[in-house]
């Protein structure tokens, strides 16, 4: 490390909680010596946080999910997709990188990222090799942390055929 860094190296032990807290701080304080708005890039730009975020909007669009939630519990963060009106509990996200991921999401959409005590609202675009979607997101503060909420809006305005509903010759006649 000290090879590749060219800074000296104290090797010291230490806990897994004791290394996320300090890593969070010290991303805490790059965060606030910088104006992330402003310049729509950050410390979230590490590829894993960009990635992540990428492909949950990439699995979303290909599930054809309306809504994704991301909802702070108490020692992670739970993520949800609300199919045709229904909420499925999709994954988790560790509790050391949920700021990261709601900040980087923050950053795509145009928000404020230093306001954290705030209800914010504010849209980006999927990427476009994902396809044409406009995203609406809402944050909403907590005890846990923030609640977000991503709603995924198909732009090309496609429309449904009353034959793919289901129902029957007689009841598309009708309607």
């Amino acid at each position: 490390i000290q090879y590749a860094t060219g800074f000296q190296v104290n090797p010291v032990l230490s806990t897994l909680s004791d290394i996320d807290e300090k890593l969070s701080q010290c991303y805490e304080a790059m965060q606030s010596a910088h104006n992330l708005q402003a310049t729509r890039q950050g410390t979230t730009d590490s590829a894993p946080v960009v990635q992540f975020v990428e492909s949950l909007l990439a699995q979303a669009i290909k599930e054809r999910v309306s809504d994704i939630h991301l909802e702070p519990m108490e020692d992670h963060m739970r993520v949800r997709f609300r199919v045709d009106g229904v909420l499925y509990e999709k994954q988790t996200i560790s509790k050391a990188i949920e700021r990261k991921i709601v900040t980087r999401i923050k950053i795509l959409s145009g928000m404020d990222v230093a306001n954290s005590r705030t209800p914010q609202d504010g849209r980006m675009s999927a990427p476009h090799d994902i396809g044409d979607y406009d995203i609406r997101v809402s944050t909403l503060p907590n005890i846990m942390g923030e609640n977000v909420v991503l709603r995924i809006l198909d732009k090309s305005g496609s429309r449904f055929a009353l034959e793919t509903l289901g129902m029957s010759a007689d009841e598309q006649q009708k309607i």
